[in-house]
């Protein structure tokens, strides 16, 4: 797989570092307004791709050069853009967000981009919205990160608190709807939450493991941004997908195409080599 990063806060460097060192990116490629920001990190991974599995080849861009970048990507994240502040919702951030996007991204993409395009950029379920329709690319090759963070929170939290401790990869739960605390918790009973679990006492579980998950980003917070390891992560989760036509079901932001203002959320969505491969919802 041929993957670009458009973007060079705290998220792009440490994504570009783990995208190196998976089994399916082959080449990378990284762009940023600031192109001195991102010369010295591609130079950093270079040396060690010696001890990449598959990566062969990192190459930076300016951003005037985007369009010779987008040529034959297979997948472009999207990390640019203005990041929540302490005190901030990520609403706060959309008119700049968008601002920026309808400055740089939409008019690169609306140029014949043929990859697939994953928005992590806040808030993600407006930003896809807008790559979408203005970008004029095709519903299943929009992704916003959606609610996989809040999913692996909400597995991470509802494991620990079952008796014997689960593994977070052994609970089946989703974070569905909104990238926010309003998101819906949908958990399904079966071994992995204990035979004995009853109705109320998993009802319960469920509330408490909530309630963690909406203070999860205030808890991780720094002056620096927030969190990062997960959200990466959730990245290489959807772009391994999509490399190896894995069809895992993964809680991204995608179209709603019932809703007649075009909305974008999460729901769980079979993701392959061509993207959304179906919405379960």
């Amino acid at each position: 797989m041929k993957a670009g990063i458009w973007g060079a806060g705290n998220l792009g460097p440490a994504l570009a570092y783990r995208l190196a060192t998976t089994s399916f990116v082959s080449e990378l490629s990284w762009t940023n307004q600031t192109y001195a920001k991102i010369v010295p990190k591609i130079i950093d991974i270079e040396q060690g791709l010696a001890f990449a599995p598959t990566c062969h080849a990192v190459h930076g861009y300016p951003q005037e050069c985007i369009r010779e970048m987008l040529t034959d990507l297979d997948v472009l994240v999207l990390t640019l853009g203005k990041r929540v502040l302490p005190g901030m919702t990520r609403a706060d951030v959309y008119a700049q967000n968008a601002a920026i996007f309808r400055g740089t991204v939409v008019p690169a993409l609306r140029d014949g981009f043929k990859g697939i395009v994953l928005a992590i950029s806040n808030p993600v379920d407006l930003i896809a919205r807008l790559l979408y329709r203005e970008a004029h690319l095709e519903k299943q090759r929009v992704l916003g990160l959606g609610t996989i963070v809040e999913t692996a929170r909400l597995r991470a939290s509802l494991g620990s608190y079952l008796s014997p401790q689960r593994p977070a990869r052994d609970v089946w739960a989703y974070a569905v709807g909104t990238h926010d605390a309003n998101f819906i918790p949908v958990v399904m009973p079966g071994p992995a939450l204990g035979d004995t679990t009853s109705e109320s006492e998993l009802a319960d579980l469920v509330s408490l493991a909530k309630g963690e998950v909406a203070r999860a980003a205030d808890r991780v917070k720094t002056e620096d941004g927030s969190s990062v390891h997960p959200v990466v992560e959730g990245v290489v989760q959807v772009l391994e997908a999509i490399a190896f036509d894995r069809r895992s079901i993964i809680t991204v932001s995608v179209l709603d195409p019932a809703t007649p203002d075009e909305l974008f959320y999460s729901a769980p969505c079979c993701v392959g080599q061509s993207g959304i491969v179906m919405r379960h919802a």
